[in-house]
């Protein structure tokens, strides 16, 4: 029982580890350790789409056209913004 309601949560949420689908798995009144969702996942496999977006860490480098600043170089934005 434990076992199929892992795979269930896995499935609906597949992006999230052990430790936010052992909770889910505790509100339904089943009593597993996360442990135990952790070889589950690893038994059943459960296949999780890669993820296809790219985003920077320390924000955004992108190319301005000379036309629309000064330097015709790359530009930082850092996101520092009020």
């Amino acid at each position: 029982m434990e076992d199929q309601a892992i795979v269930r949560l896995s499935l609906k949420f597949p992006e999230w580890g052990a430790d936010k689908i052992g909770p889910l798995v505790r509100k339904e009144k089943l009593k597993v350790v996360n442990d135990r969702v952790r070889q589950v996942r690893r038994k059943e496999e459960p296949v999780v789409p890669p993820s296809n977006e790219k985003v920077a860490a320390f924000g955004a480098i992108y190319w301005s056209s000379p036309s629309e600043s000064i330097l015709s170089s790359a530009c930082v934005d850092m996101g520092f913004y009020p």
